[in-house]
């Protein structure tokens, strides 16, 4: 498998992974947690980095996953002290948890080829180096692999709790009221983005990961009235976004990850300039 190929396939794993979760942030009105968590997932993954030299290592999944469930612990504690609205506690929350993150990584694993700026940037191109070979077969990226597991694990997640998902959603009061158990769904959503944030870091980076997360999904409900066809069309957007990203910083030789979220920002101003017009007309 040729180099430029592995990078694109791996621009289209980590895009879809990233747009499935952010479409459940986006309905919920809960974006902007997607970059409270990337954000809050460093100190686990600093501190299982003291123990592992590698950016893949299964240590950093599972310290940065229980970074991301402390973050909402932390912040539905604040709100139930009846003092502080989502938004207003979730402030308080990851910039200490991003804080110490950075400190123990500029600190403690300067040894480690895991950085601030790995973490928060990432690169598709080094994560597209490593592949998984079997006998004389290219499987292509191991990276690739890893971030499509968790897709397909947060895919059958949406597709199972679909319904419970639709209604806390769109109508969360009356989801409430027929005994939807509704924190406990916060927390299995809250648990795949975390997952979804720790395993396209090297990718993708913790910064930019958030754009994959929201800007397809941001899009989709420009003209979408349905948990299904959100996330479809989220999909489509996240691989058109991806490939067009990745192919024109391919061609001009600029950054992958960056382009890919430009190229999503494009889209999305472009649907949303039809959908103006078509209002008018």
């Amino acid at each position: 498998m040729s180099f430029a190929i592995s990078v694109a396939l791996l621009a289209a794993v980590v895009a879809v992974t990233c747009a499935l979760p952010g479409t459940v942030l986006v309905l919920r009105r809960q974006a902007m947690m997607s970059d409270a968590m990337a954000h809050a997932v460093l100190p686990g993954i600093a501190v299982a980095a003291l123990w592992s030299d590698s950016p893949t290592s299964p240590w950093l999944i599972v310290g940065a996953t229980l970074g991301g469930v402390v973050l909402v612990a932390g912040t539905e504690w604040l709100r139930g002290l009846g003092r502080f609205t989502e938004d207003s506690a979730v402030g308080l929350v990851f910039p200490a948890f991003f804080a110490v993150g950075v400190i123990i990584i500029s600190t403690r694993v300067r040894h480690s080829p895991i950085s601030e700026h790995s973490v928060l940037m990432g690169d598709l191109n080094i994560a597209a180096l490593s592949h998984w070979i079997v006998g004389n077969i290219d499987l292509g990226p191991v990276d690739a692999w890893i971030v499509g597991s968790v897709g397909l694990v947060t895919g059958i997640a949406l597709f199972i709790a679909r319904r419970p998902l639709s209604i806390s959603a769109f109508d969360p009061v009356f989801g409430r009221s027929i005994g939807l158990r509704t924190r406990l769904l916060h927390y299995v959503i809250m648990t795949l983005v975390s997952l979804t944030v720790v395993v396209a870091f090297h990718a993708a980076g913790a910064v930019l990961v958030v754009a994959l997360m929201v800007v397809p999904a941001a899009t989709a409900l420009l003209f979408t009235r349905s948990l299904g066809s959100t996330v479809l069309v989220a999909v489509v957007v996240a691989l058109v976004g991806s490939q067009l990203g990745f192919w024109l910083a391919y061609l001009i030789d600029a950054a992958t990850s960056p382009m890919m979220a430009l190229l999503d920002g494009v889209i999305f101003l472009g649907v949303w300039l039809v959908t103006r017009l078509r209002a008018r007309a």
